[in-house]
C-alpha cells in the first residue's frame, strides 16, 4: 500500500512539473538578430548565438541572405547574444527576453582582426 502511495505521489509530481514545462514553453518568447559589417552592410552566414544567462542552455545558427535569424520559443529571461564571422571582430550583447514577447537586436561586427 505505502509503495501504491508512493508511486501516485511520484506520478502528480511528475505531471505537474512536465505542465509547467509545457505552459512556459507555450508562453516563451522570440529573438530575432540582424548581423551588420563595419560599413552596415548585413552579413548573410554570420554564426549567431543566444545563451541563457540562468540555465546556461543555448541556440546556434546562421543568418540568412538578409543578415537576420530568428530565435523562436525561448524562454524568458536574461540572454548573451554573440555574432561572429571570420576575420571580423565578433559582436555581443545582452538580451532580457519577456514572456510571449518578440525582440529585436542589431549587432555590428568589428573591423577585421590583424
Amino acid at each position: 500500500m505505502q509503495i501504491e502511495i508512493h508511486r501516485v505521489v511520484s506520478c502528480l509530481i511528475a505531471s505537474l512539473a512536465y505542465s509547467g514545462l509545457c505552459l512556459s514553453l507555450l508562453r516563451a518568447g522570440e529573438l530575432c538578430v540582424i548581423v551588420t559589417d563595419p560599413s552596415a552592410a548585413v552579413v548573410p552566414r554570420a554564426t549567431v548565438s543566444v545563451v541563457h544567462r540562468s540555465t546556461g542552455l543555448g541556440e546556434v545558427a546562421l543568418t540568412g541572405a538578409e543578415g537576420r535569424i530568428c530565435f523562436s520559443s525561448l524562454p524568458a529571461g536574461s540572454y548573451v547574444v554573440r555574432a561572429e564571422l571570420g576575420e571580423l571582430g565578433p559582436a555581443v550583447a545582452e538580451a532580457e527576453l519577456r514572456e510571449d514577447e518578440q525582440q529585436q537586436i542589431a549587432l555590428q561586427l568589428g573591423l577585421p582582426k590583424l
